[in-house]
């Protein structure tokens, strides 16, 4: 078992019995896990705020938590103006974002191409002229 099996079952267990996704690549282990996840049923959004602003508005409307799947930060920035509603009117949301491994930069991952730990920065002070 790894990390997103319990985050499936917990969340199913907590009443949440949709999420709106708009995942990227790092996400597909967590679209695997609701998909194996029979009390979850995922809806795919073409764009974030559209996933914010569905979940926002199931939870209004039902009373009921949604959940939302985000792709990395950038996605989460596009979704915030829906959060920031959903917040103010105490819609009960959880939202999921997804993070690169940073563990694979040694490894020749496709997707950390030109990662640099930041031990690796050198960082050159210009001279004042």
């Amino acid at each position: 078992m790894n990390g997103r099996q319990p985050l499936t079952k917990t969340a199913s267990k907590a009443g949440i019995e949709v999420c709106f996704a708009n995942p990227g690549t790092t996400e597909l282990p967590m679209v695997l896990a609701l998909d194996s996840e029979p009390g979850i049923r995922a809806i795919l959004g073409l764009f974030e705020g559209v996933c914010t602003g569905a979940a926002d508005g199931y939870g209004r409307m039902l009373d009921k938590p949604a959940m939302t799947l985000l792709h990395l930060g950038p996605g989460l920035a596009n979704g915030i103006a829906n959060l920031h509603n959903a917040r103010k009117a105490k819609t009960p949301l959880v939202n999921v974002i997804g993070q690169h491994n940073h563990l694979a930069s040694g490894r020749r991952c496709p997707f950390s191409y030109g990662y640099r730990s930041p031990g690796q920065y050198r960082i050159r002070l210009a001279k004042n002229q």
